[in-house]
């Protein structure tokens, strides 16, 4: 059966070498070039399938310039923190905002991190699912151990150009309070608190 990939640290970002920062600064300035999409309504960043064009992970991953050409220079953000670099798409709206990992210069990963969230992973699992309907979504069980964050590949059976990831947490949020517009409040017990979509090639 699938494993468990390891508990909250292991969704960390990817560390990077000061070349990484180097050539991810440089595309960040516009100083490499890029062919990029042409811009269309129809774009949907929420939706963290394999195939997503926006995200390219068919060919290659997509580039800052990509995406800023698809969503707008406003909606793409590059931040740092010492030797580690990030990309956050919306990053002034809770229900869209999506955080980028690059591998050095194209996207390799997307992660819904925030309790407003609407993104969908495979069109299906959302921030605040139970785990009956991961597990459903899985094709089988997940072999939790404890009351602590686990990650877990699920879908590992479907052949698709990127692997799909949620992190479970074990919280209690009252009836009362949902998490986002569409969904129900949440009982207690195992929830998503992050839906994460990685090219292939990552952890393989």
């Amino acid at each position: 059966m699938r494993t468990a990939i390891g508990i909250l640290a292991c969704l960390g970002l990817l560390a990077c070498s000061p070349r990484h920062v180097e050539a991810v600064s440089d595309i960040a300035a516009g100083a490499t070039a890029a062919s990029a999409p042409a811009p269309s309504a129809a774009v949907d960043a929420l939706d963290l399938s394999c195939d997503n064009p926006l995200y390219a992970f068919a060919e290659r991953g997509a580039t800052l310039d990509d995406l800023r050409n698809a969503l707008g220079e406003a909606n793409v953000r590059v931040e740092s923190d010492y030797d580690q670099i990030w990309v956050l798409l919306y990053p002034d709206d809770p229900a869209r905002e999506l955080v980028l990992d690059l591998d050095p210069e194209r996207v390799f990963t997307v992660e819904a991190r925030t309790r407003a969230s609407a993104a969908r992973l495979a069109g299906m699992l959302r921030v605040g699912d139970d785990l009956a309907t991961v597990e459903q979504f899985n094709g089988g069980p997940l072999p939790l151990v404890g009351r602590e964050p686990q990650i877990f590949e699920v879908a590992s059976h479907i052949d698709a150009t990127c692997r799909y990831f949620v992190e479970l947490r074990n919280d209690s949020v009252r009836t009362s309070e949902a998490t986002s517009p569409g969904q129900s409040a949440r009982a207690p017990g195992f929830h998503v608190s992050v839906l994460r979509m990685s090219r292939r090639g990552w952890l393989e």
